[in-house]
Order: structure tokens, then C-alpha cells, then sequence
């Protein structure tokens, strides 16, 4: 929230389901104080404390994780849904990090050159990507901190060694949620089309003759049926209906 501010509270869990086609776990944190924090790990010395500011009215910033899975023989790998809902007169910041060496961006859609052989697309379903700043942090060339496993063999991935992550910071106005997926897949691979639906609420990823859709929202929308809901292949699966509050 704010601008470079943590909230200053612990988080809790507020639901999770485990199944065969996915798992979701919901969690959010609750805030009366904002806390100023570095964007940098460097700028951070020994000892080091940073201000904080009341807010005239408590803060909330709830998070839907959901891991898609896939059966064996599928198209689709499995993947990741993020949304996030945040409740508070602050504008707030969406900040993802993925390890990969480069970023390219086009439009709604940002695509990462990974390492250890898997590349990896993120799709923003809302909300419009108007202000996104992007950057990176790592140790890029040293080869004592490589994060390649000890045996690994490297194939096609010319990326042998150290750590390097792209970072994807988007900031939007009060009380606007974020979807987005993070979708993973090999070098040698194509990745999934997709589509924002019910206005930001879900997502439709498609790839080949197999498409499938998530929503997410603490409030769904007409004829959704839950809070997190799946529908693949005619089937439609509630992960949580009536799991977790509105407010």
C-alpha cells in the first residue's frame, strides 16, 4: 500500500482445499499502521528501523493462491492463479518475482526467459497494465551462488549459472484487485492463449483443443458458484463456496 509501505501486521489462513484438479489456499493481513520499507535488500544496514503511519481507517490485503493441475497426457502444464484484494484508501503494488534473465512485455502479456530450461509467461487479467515498472535483481554471473542443482544438465538452457530475478511491480488505484497467471512451461514448448473474463473476475487458458477456466473472487459473480471454481472438459469443479467473507 502507499507509497514503498508494508502493512504492519501478520497474515492469516482463511481457507484451503486441497483436490485432484487443484489446490487454493486464501490468506489475507489486516492493518491499522503502514510501515516504510526499502525496495532494495542493499539499502537495508545493520540495525536499521524505518517509520510508520496510522491510517484514519484499518487496511486489508486478502490473497487467492490456486496451483492448477493436469493429468498425465495433458497439453497444459500445471500452473499457478494469483488474485489479490485489497481493501484500503491507499493505492496498492502488486510485486512478482521470477527467476529468469530477461522480461519482455507486450501489452498484458509478460514473457520470461528462464533458466534451467523452462521459460514461464504471467498474464494480467486485471487490472490494466498502466503503471508497471520493471526490474531486476541477482547475482548474474558468479559461479560460487549458482542456483543450478549439483548434476543437472543443462540441455538447451545456455543460463548455467548464478541467480538473476525480473521483477514485475504494478501499481494500481484504491481497492482495485489483481488476476493474474504465472504460467510455466519448456524451452521447446508453446504456451497457452489467454483471456481475461466475467470483467477480471476469471480466466480462460486454452492451448490446442484443450481450454479450461478459473475464477476467483470473495464476491463471484452471477452463476459462478463459489469463490474458486474450475471448469474443464464440460466439468465444473467448486473449490470454496461460501469459505471466506465477503468483507
Amino acid at each position: 500500500f502507499g507509497e514503498d509501505e508494508n502493512m504492519d501486521a501478520p497474515g492469516r489462513l482463511l481457507a484451503f482445499r486441497d483436490t485432484p484438479d487443484a489446490a487454493v489456499a486464501v490468506a489475507e493481513a489486516r492493518a491499522n499502521h503502514l510501515r516504510r520499507m526499502p525496495r532494495w535488500p542493499e539499502e537495508i544496514g545493520p540495525g536499521a528501523t524505518f517509520s510508520r503511519r496510522r491510517l484514519d481507517r484499518p487496511a486489508r490485503y486478502r490473497r487467492y493462491v490456486v496451483l492448477v493441475r493436469h493429468p498425465k497426457g495433458s497439453a497444459l502444464e500445471d500452473y499457478l492463479v494469483v488474485r489479490d484484494e485489497p481493501a484500503s484508501a491507499e493505492p496498492a503494488t502488486f510485486n512478482l518475482f521470477v527467476l529468469a534473465r530477461r522480461v519482455q512485455q507486450e501489452d498484458r502479456v509478460f514473457r520470461f526467459d528462464g533458466q534451467l530450461g523452462v521459460d514461464a509467461v504471467l498474464f494480467l487479467a486485471t487490472p490494466p497494465p498502466e503503471s508497471v515498472t520493471l526490474a531486476e535483481w541477482g547475482w548474474p554471473d558468479r559461479g560460487a551462488d549458482a542456483a543450478v542443482p549439483e548434476g543437472f544438465v543443462a540441455g538447451r538452457d545456455r543460463h548455467r549459472q548464478g541467480e538473476l530475478q525480473q521483477w514485475v511491480r504494478l501499481r494500481a488505484r484504491p481497492n482495485q484487485p489483481f488476476l493474474a497467471v504465472l504460467y510455466p512451461y519448456r524451452k521447446d514448448a508453446e504456451p497457452p492463449q489467454m483471456e481475461a473474463l466475467a470483467d477480471g473476475g476469471g480466466v480462460r487458458v486454452t492451448l490446442g483443443r484443450e481450454s479450461e477456466e478459473v475464477y476467483l473472487a470473495s464476491t463471484p459473480g452471477r452463476g459462478v458458484g463459489g469463490e474458486a471454481v474450475i471448469r474443464r472438459g464440460g466439468k465444473t469443479t467448486v473449490l470454496l463456496q461460501k469459505a471466506v467473507p465477503a468483507e
